[in-house]
């Protein structure tokens, strides 16, 4: 039978495995399920639209997006073409028994990130995964989108598909979005100006002023752009800062971070990260500390009427908590909160009635793998006197 849908034939396979030094020893355990040849198909299909070599249309936002500059090779990632490191995860799709009308059903084998990895599991259970967006029963349209938070923000060095997001995103909310380009930044002396100095007024872009309303978003390098970005802002300008990062810019956005950056988001951007980045920027009272790296430990509170439950999840062993962090940023709701409890566990923050919370367990432990822990720690109901709104 299979494993996807009821369908009673299981003519397919899919399997996935790790390799690595880094890979943790459950999640290098081959993993197989039986599938339908619809199934079968239908996957083979998503998977090989991720992996196909020219770049993905950035109005298709649920898929991996590839690296600017990168190229296949031997060691890279077959959907964003990211060099796999110490670790690679394979995903094999095959026939497990030839029939009649699929006897010339190609197998494929794919060689991923963990991101992409990632990416491909949770498509499999949840195929909101491959439109970048969610919906949760009961919340109303405005579940997957407030536009009451709307406002104003900036971006600086986005990639074209992230820019492509965060403009759509703006648009949709009737708001503006300027680019900080490296030419502006240099002649009002943001970065690297002889004449730039910490606090110095954003500049004007396009006809829009990065005002104290305005959100900033600013992608992480290899360079050390987003810290020596950070670095020329003032506290008060450091604060609307959301550092979007890739796994092998992680360095530099934890370095914005500890500068005084609000927070992290993750590449490839969807419209719930952007929206609801700028919605926490009208609730000040959402951070109850930061640790030494910057990260944030949110208040668990209940928020626009929907109640709030806090997850704990401890990494898998070999797992770096950083590379797990952008993870579940990437693969939770862009309204949900990411962050670290006091103890160092990670920290996700989900709002849904206490119905929902189940799945939202299940999700999780998908997310970050058969060798974390994840557990419910605190829930906050809605209506009680400690309750959060956007504003």
């Amino acid at each position: 039978m299979c494993s996807l849908c009821p369908s009673p034939d299981d003519d397919g396979a899919l399997e996935w495995w790790g390799e690595g030094l880094s890979v943790p020893p459950a999640d290098a355990t081959p993993e197989s399920k039986p599938v339908c040849m619809r199934c079968l198909r239908w996957f083979g299909h998503v998977l090989d639209l991720a992996a196909r070599p020219h770049d993905m249309d950035p109005g298709v936002l649920g898929f991996p997006a590839r690296r600017e500059g990168g190229r296949a090779c031997m060691n890279c990632c077959n959907f964003c073409l990211g060099e796999l490191g110490g670790e690679r995860f394979t995903v094999s799709l095959s026939q497990s028994r030839t029939s009649i009308t699929d006897r010339q059903w190609p197998p494929r084998q794919y060689r991923l990130c963990r991101g992409c990895f990632t990416w491909a599991r949770l498509a499999v259970h949840d195929r909101t995964a491959l439109s970048g967006t969610s919906h949760r029963a009961g919340e109303g349209a405005m579940g997957s989108w407030r536009q009451a938070a709307a406002r104003d923000a900036c971006m600086a060095y986005l990639d074209p598909r992230d820019a492509f997001t965060v403009e759509a995103t703006l648009t949709a909310m009737h708001r503006q979005v300027a680019r900080i380009t490296m030419r502006c930044t240099w002649e009002c002396g943001l970065i690297g100006g002889s004449g730039g100095a910490a606090g110095h007024a954003l500049p004007t872009a396009h006809g829009l002023v990065c005002g104290s309303d305005s959100g900033i978003l600013l992608a992480a390098g290899q360079d050390g752009r987003a810290r020596e970005f950070v670095g020329t802002l003032s506290p008060e300008q450091r604060a609307r800062v959301f550092v979007v990062a890739r796994q092998d810019t992680l360095s530099d956005a934890f370095e914005a971070l500890r500068a005084g950056a609000a927070e992290l988001l993750s590449s490839p951007l969807s419209p719930q990260q952007v929206s609801g980045a700028l919605d926490r920027m009208g609730q000040p009272g959402l951070v109850s500390q930061r640790n030494r790296n910057g990260v944030p430990a949110y208040r668990v509170a209940a928020s626009n009427g929907i109640s709030a439950h806090g997850f704990a999840i401890r990494p898998g062993e070999r797992m770096p908590a950083a590379s797990l962090l952008l993870l579940l940023r990437r693969f939770v709701r862009g309204y949900d909160l990411v962050g670290q409890w006091p103890d160092n566990r990670l920290q996700v923050v989900a709002f849904c009635d206490d119905a929902r919370k189940g799945a939202v367990l299940e999700r999780l432990k998908l997310a970050a793998g058969r060798s974390a822990v994840v557990e419910l720690r605190e829930s906050a109901p809605a209506g009680a006197a400690r309750e959060l709104r956007a504003g």
